[in-house]
């Protein structure tokens, strides 16, 4: 029986929901049924081990760009990106492409699109507003070339409707699925069970603002003398920072 060729498109392997999310859907796909792919256009991660132990190949087609200013990246790297993407989907020749996040977005669907790809699906994770240029861009060459939406909730797929101008009957519902298996395994018992426990989830990035509950910790301590118990359940780059804050304080 002949595999089904499928290429899976993001942005890099930094620890975040969409990247532990597709880490999970290929963990649980059917390696003998189908062959996967993966390609990302913004370098690699702290979880490329991760994606290695799947089995499946991994091409870079481009380099992390955070040092560059967004313009920069879409005039001296977003082209050569473009062109190593497209020529890999040439050579690679896959049923199926499948994007997420904005550059793997819209760099994805372009190649997919040149190389003839006939199914090109985009997942849209979130309901993030763009600048009215990046806005433009997004829908005309990625949601536009895409053959199939995922959108993961109603409300992502109410976003794309009235944001993107996707039209419904384009747009199918698929909600995250989780692995509790994995949660399970993460289960502690905290000392001073009798006081409420708050639990933060998301990765360790400053976007995410972790450094705000634990100045908030602190005045509640110092101000009020008051200490509740906050579990912070995730990884990144500011973990060794928060660690610090958390421990002079």
């Amino acid at each position: 029986m002949k595999r089904k060729k499928i290429v899976f498109i993001v942005n890099n392997f930094l620890v975040g929901g969409v990247e532990r999310l597709l880490l999970d859907v290929i963990s649980f796909l059917d390696k003998e049924k189908l062959d996967i792919k993966i390609v990302t256009v913004l370098g690699s991660g702290p979880l490329k081990d991760s994606f290695l132990k799947l089995g499946a190949s991994i091409y870079f087609a481009g380099f992390s760009s955070r040092k560059l200013p967004f313009k920069l990246y879409w005039i001296l790297v977003a082209p050569i990106t473009l062109i190593r993407l497209t020529f890999f989907l040439l050579k690679s020749k896959p049923d199926v492409v499948v994007t997420s996040l904005f550059q793997a977005d819209v760099l994805g669907m372009i190649a997919a699109k040149i190389v003839g790809v006939e199914k090109r699906i985009l997942i849209q994770h979130d309901i993030v507003q763009f600048k009215k240029a990046i806005r433009i861009v997004k829908k005309m060459f990625a949601l536009k070339y895409a053959t199939q939406v995922v959108a993961i909730s109603e409300t992502v797929k109410s976003f794309l409707i009235e944001y993107f101008e996707v039209k419904s009957e384009k747009i199918n519902i698929i909600f995250n699925g989780i692995n509790y298996e994995v949660f399970k395994k993460g289960r502690r018992e905290v000392l001073n069970s009798s006081t409420s426990v708050v639990g933060i989830v998301g990765r360790l990035e400053k976007v995410k603002g972790h450094i705000y509950a634990l100045k908030a910790l602190k005045f509640l301590k110092e101000q009020h003398g008051l200490s509740p118990t906050i579990l912070l359940a995730g990884d990144g780059t500011l973990r060794s920072t928060l660690e610090k804050y958390t421990k002079e304080n």
